[in-house]
């Protein structure tokens, strides 16, 4: 239910961010053609140009959200592949959510005291402001998907990596002939006693 839910608002959020970088351009270029070219600039695409801007900010932060694309430091983002690397990742996410849960509360309550309308195209002020906490809910929702399907994954003994076989894998992914010495057995110590006979 939560992944289908996901789905829908993540299709959304692509949707209306990719038809908003379209609308943005399209209004910048007629505030430079009306301004410069024609000398008679449009105040409203300014305006429009900016709240545009908004929107495209905060629901394009929730769409990168759910596909786990947002940039991050090495320490705490990427696939885990250790135990303490995944229990640290869980615990980044859970605190990004906390904080994009506060910041959809404190938004949402705060909409109503924005009273009045913008000066050019009359849209209520409201309206511009509630993007924030709109954003802000998207992005935890799709965050905390993306929590309980790596918990979930991290949870399962098939899809786990142990410390001891990553550090293991690290430690002799470089030394050559070590993996042919594994997997060739007595062929790979026979292969090497030719090599240095015909030496």
């Amino acid at each position: 239910m939560l992944k289908k839910l996901s789905r829908i608002t993540t299709l959304m959020c692509a949707v209306i961010t990719t038809f908003s970088l379209f609308l943005l351009v399209v209004l910048v270029s007629v505030q430079i053609l009306t301004r410069y070219v024609a000398e008679t600039p449009l105040i409203w695409t300014e305006e429009a140009a900016r709240y545009t801007l908004i929107l495209l900010t905060m629901l394009g932060a929730a769409w990168l959200g759910s596909t786990d694309e947002h940039i991050g430091l090495g320490l705490g983002s990427g696939p885990a592949k250790t135990r303490s690397k995944a229990y640290l990742d869980l615990a980044v996410r859970a605190l990004s959510i906390v904080t994009l849960v506060g910041l959809a509360v404190l938004g949402f309550a705060s909409v109503e005291d924005f009273a009045g309308s913008s000066s050019a195209m009359r849209i209520p002020n409201w309206i511009v402001y509630a993007t924030f906490p709109l954003g802000s809910a998207l992005w935890a929702f799709h965050s905390a998907v993306v929590l309980v399907e790596r918990w979930s994954g991290f949870r399962d003994p098939e899809s786990e990596v142990s410390s001891d076989d990553a550090e293991i894998s690290q430690t002799t992914s470089g030394v050559p002939g070590i993996d042919a010495g594994f997997e060739g057995g007595p062929t790979g110590q026979s292969s090497t006693g030719e090599e240095e006979q015909s030496k």
